[in-house]
């Protein structure tokens, strides 16, 4: 038990007043008011308040297509920000905010995880979650937004956070709890320091995303040779065809006991006829083991937990796997080279729409992790090729070649969910020459040079400002 004896007046001050004994718990609050007196500024003074449009019916159409920013969307390894699209119509109801460069965005809830983003242009212009806090550059302050960014990012702006947060079972901070943070006048010279490394951290990210278009480009040109299956809204004409079919296909194996019109369609059966056409090819559970995550039945333990917020078609975002009730369960947790797909979904263009590859697993979840029944994992087998590479089949299933195929296979109404069984016969993967095959892997592999470059720098950056607060007031 730590025990504090303080004055009542730092329990706050207007509208900041708390009467949680957490808010002056000792070393953290001796650490803080040892930089307020070396010199420091609030966020509320270095920053401005949220001053872009309203969310609101007029603001686009509902049929207009969005990029959202939600918690989940951030790593916090290195700030790395992904968005999901959706019509405007389906956003959110905690749509607010509409990002510009230079804004910060940080986490309200569980602080101790250091959700924090800045937005560069690459985000510009996309819609973010009420669950940020959202601090806009001002053009008066004398501190640059990396640097206060970083500062963030580090166990010293974390701790005040966390200081700050309110509620035990969901700790959460409010923006006035932000704005109170206080951000030390650091030498220049680290100020700089920190600036240029959290803008090459940035670049990085940039180039990390150019590499996936690389590769989203080269399969866009790769499968032009064979097309698409249609989507389950249209044809491939977009108009209303007619198949006709026997009662013994839809109880055969092939049809997997099946009655609904959809999945019968022609159109299917001419796209697969031009998979095979155009050279080798296999259906997916010849060289994939696909199960269904699964949670154990065992309540008394916490497990680290994979749902379908953690896949970002960019790669796991692992460091948003929160821990739920479970148990481990032997050849169920997700490993390296497995793949990841969402498998329900309320409407049907979102089931599939999220595949991940997974060319890694963080060392803490290795012996132990689980993935909801929402997620579908794709193990592979001992004898698949070594040229068919993971990064491949996950792009491929990504594309609308495979997801169509994916969706294709939904069995419920509305939304639904995609089976295993119907997933390995029904889903054929074409498999391109081995040069081909080998200059993707390249892309992805370059990918993963930029991504690690960009935790690099920003780890860096951090601990610079670690060190210099630790060396000066601990």
């Amino acid at each position: 038990m730590e025990i504090t004896i303080v004055q009542k007046s730092l329990f706050g001050r207007g509208s900041l007043l708390r009467l949680d004994a957490e808010y002056v718990r000792g070393s953290d609050l001796t650490t803080e008011l040892s930089i307020l007196k070396y010199g420091a500024t609030t966020l509320e003074e270095l920053t401005s308040e949220y001053v872009g449009p309203r969310l609101d019916e007029d603001y686009a159409s509902d049929e207009d297509i969005i990029d959202y920013i939600d918690i989940d969307a951030v790593d916090t390894a290195d700030g790395l920000t992904f968005s999901d699209q959706m019509p405007y119509g389906l956003r959110p109801s905690r749509a607010k905010y509409e990002v510009s460069p230079g804004d910060i965005l940080i986490s309200n809830v569980r602080p101790e995880r250091g959700v924090v983003a800045y937005v560069t242009e690459r985000l510009s212009g996309k819609l973010a979650s009420s669950g940020f806090t959202l601090l806009q550059p001002d053009a008066s302050s004398s501190i640059p937004q990396q640097f206060i960014y970083a500062f963030l990012r580090s166990s010293y702006g974390r701790r005040q956070l966390v200081r700050r947060a309110r509620g035990s079972m969901y700790p959460a901070v409010l923006g006035r709890d932000v704005g109170d943070i206080a951000v030390p006048d650091a030498p220049g010279r680290l100020v700089s320091r920190v600036v240029s490394l959290i803008d090459e951290a940035f670049r990085a990210h940039d180039e990390f995303f150019l590499h996936l278009t690389a590769g989203e480009q080269k399969m866009d040109s790769y499968i032009r040779n064979f097309g698409s299956p249609p989507g389950m809204y249209y044809g491939i004409d977009r108009v209303t065809s007619l198949t006709t079919v026997s009662s013994g296909l839809m109880s055969s194996e092939s049809g997997m006991s099946r009655m609904d019109a959809e999945f019968f369609r022609g159109d299917y059966d001419e796209f697969a006829r031009r998979i095979v056409d155009h050279g080798d090819y296999f259906p997916l559970g010849k060289y994939y083991d696909l199960r269904s995550g699964r949670i154990g039945g065992n309540d008394s333990s916490l497990v680290p937990t994979i749902k379908q917020a953690v896949l970002t078609n960019a790669g796991v975002n692992w460091s948003a796997v929160a821990e739920e009730p479970g148990e481990v369960r032997r050849g169920a947790a997700v490993e390296a080279g497995d793949i990841l797909l969402a498998a329900t979904a309320h409407e049907i263009e979102y089931v599939g729409k999220k595949v991940d590859y997974v060319r890694a697993v963080p060392v803490d979840l290795q012996l132990a992790n689980q993935a909801v029944a929402d997620v579908m994992i794709l193990k592979p087998r001992q004898d698949k090729p070594e040229s068919i590479r993971g990064s491949y089949v996950a792009a491929f299933l990504r594309h609308d070649a495979g997801k169509h195929q994916v969706q294709r296979c939904i069995r419920g109404l509305r939304g639904g969910h995609v089976y295993a069984r119907d997933l390995a016969i029904h889903v054929l993967v074409p498999v391109p020459d081995s040069r081909w095959l080998n200059e993707f892997e390249a892309l992805a592999s370059e990918a993963e040079l930029t991504r690690n470059k960009a935790k690099t720098d920003t780890l860096e950056a951090v601990s610079l400002i670690d060190d210099w607060l630790s060396s000066s007031f601990e």
